[in-house]
């Protein structure tokens, strides 16, 4: 069927007839589109909502009012109100969350996931066909080559990579596909939901309330409804569903909107190796594979996170000629989130730093191959975070042109975070003087008040946690929001803890899962047709 432009197109302008479907599904990105279309082909008549239309629209203004952070704000990169989501935005790459990211740990208040790395093995492994990667889990050892570059011999660090597809995944395109070759899935664009409508006694939604442009609203019944709309526009739309409960759907704790994470990022350190190092290893340069590129960073292992009690961060190598081009990109996009003072008055490096044109001129040297070897190197790092209660979704006093009420985004990186980061790049310069062949510099860490963070980016996560209990979290480990019988969440939004990775390659993962429950319960409460 080929996807509606408007609501009116189906049911009138003003509302019109009931919209029904077997399952609802509000967002159509990663998270919102791998479910509909597993759920297609297995028989199920899916009607998917989404806010936008196929163009572009990062106007944050529809959805925010007041946003306080820690650090460089750029939300307009990580959000993307148009079919297919923040897949538009996506660079394709993946990492698996580690086994140690789902663990319950005692030394992280409200870690621990209701399910572990291994329940989502078999749809990590179904998600490398949908994403366009090679296989994750099983290529990457055997694509590496020399295990770890010759100043790292011995050092206790893990290797730990990332791969990029070579063609992103896009879910607007994969939707128009199985809606062109099914009539069993309906992309209703230019929908967006303003209300989810619980019936009297507060056990299941009977409606999803969709504003139309020239006022009114459609009214859309199902027997399933799934909020896939991300990190922030989640929590804002069962926050907003007060029909039955001034708290809205799932707000009987207050956790609803809490526990907003996310992957800050920064350049912190700087190391020095006594022999130049080649920079075409994997954990120097991207690597080419057979489905896209692969790139290696290092981070310590489980053990040792336990045994110094860790959040699971992780750092890249950055050659010098990688990090000016990086700065020469942030000076052109106008962000000075390169311009680092915890790298620029390193003693390491003082005074190999240029100027524009030397950065531009070595930035196309890097990308014609003459840089071959380097001594100094620049660390990345990709930040984990303590679960926090503070940072979270709320609803503004003000509202958008539906009548709804925009979201308040508050999120800080705490001293408790700054500290285990200090404690992470500490035992990683233990671990390089032991090797005796290279010298990390993280002095400024302890004496820099604001560190350069690109605090907020693309990564919005938790807010609607899962968890075993309704006083800790939002839905269980179904994605079931507790309390309902029909309200299900899929997305970042899920995530208790989120370890260093990008959760692409997750939020994959968690939505294949949900399609084959989803099937189950369909079939159990009145057979599916195939």
């Amino acid at each position: 069927m080929p996807v509606i432009e408007r609501p009116e197109e189906l049911c009138g302008v003003g509302g019109g007839d009931v919209l029904r479907a077997r399952v609802c599904v509000i967002g159509s990105g990663f998270a919102g589109a791998l479910l509909a279309v597993e759920l297609v082909a297995a028989g199920i008549d899916v009607l998917l909502l989404e806010a936008g239309s196929r163009d572009p629209d990062h106007a944050l203004d529809r959805m925010l009012d007041r946003v306080a952070v820690t650090g460089s704000t750029e939300l307009r990169f990580g959000f993307a109100r148009q079919l297919g989501g923040a897949s538009n935005l996506w660079a394709g790459r993946v990492a698996p969350l580690e086994p140690i990211d789902f663990e319950s740990r005692d030394w992280i208040p409200a870690s621990g996931w209701p399910l572990s790395r291994a329940d989502l093995e078999p749809y990590h492994a179904r998600a490398d066909g949908i994403l366009g990667i090679a296989g994750y889990s099983r290529q990457h050892e055997s694509e590496l080559g020399p295990p770890r570059p010759g100043f790292m011999q011995g050092m206790p660090v893990e290797l730990k990579a990332f791969e990029w597809a070579q063609r992103p995944f896009n879910a607007g395109a994969y939707l128009l596909t199985a809606a062109a070759g099914s009539e069993r899935l309906r992309v209703v664009l230019n929908a967006p939901v303003v209300q989810l409508v619980e019936r009297g006694n507060a056990r299941s939604v009977e409606a999803a309330l969709v504003a139309l442009a020239g006022g009114g609203s459609a009214r859309v019944e199902a027997d399933a409804f799934v909020v896939a709309a991300g990190g922030i526009q989640t929590p804002r739309l069962l926050l907003n569903s007060t029909a039955v409960r001034a708290a809205g759907i799932g707000g009987e704790y207050g956790v609803t909107g809490r526990y907003l994470s996310t992957h800050p990022k920064a350049n912190m350190a700087t190391v020095v190796v006594d022999a130049p190092a080649s920079t075409r290893h994997p954990l120097f340069s991207d690597r080419p594979m057979a489905n896209g590129v692969m790139r290696y960073g290092v981070g310590f292992d489980a053990a040792t996170q336990r045994e110094h009690r860790l959040l699971n961060h992780y750092v890249q190598f950055l050659p010098f000629a990688e990090y000016r081009a990086n700065r020469l990109f942030e000076r052109f996009r106008g962000s000075d989130a390169f311009n680092s003072p915890l790298i620029d008055r390193s003693p390491l490096i003082s005074g190999t730093l240029t100027g524009a044109g030397k950065i531009a001129f070595e930035m196309m040297g890097r990308l014609g191959g003459v840089q071959r070897r380097a001594r100094k190197f620049v660390l990345r790092a990709f930040l984990d975070q303590y679960p926090n209660p503070d940072n979270r979704i709320t609803l503004s006093g003000r509202k958008d042109a539906h009548g709804m009420p925009l979201a308040n985004l508050d999120w800080s990186f705490s001293s408790a975070d700054r500290e285990s980061v200090i404690r992470f790049f500490a035992l990683l310069e233990r671990a390089t003087a032991a090797g005796g062949h290279a010298r990390l510099d993280h002095t400024r860490l302890r004496d820099t008040a604001e560190w350069p963070l690109i605090g907020i980016h693309s990564h919005f996560m938790g807010t609607t946690r899962m968890g075993d209990d309704p006083r800790t979290s939002v839905t269980n480990s179904d994605g079931r929001v507790h309390g309902s019988e029909n309200v299900y969440v899929t997305g970042p939004s899920l995530f208790p803890a989120s370890g260093y990775a990008n959760p692409a390659y997750s939020i994959a993962a968690l939505s294949l899962r949900l399609a084959d429950h989803l099937q189950t319960v369909l079939r159990s409460a009145g057979g599916i047709q195939r």
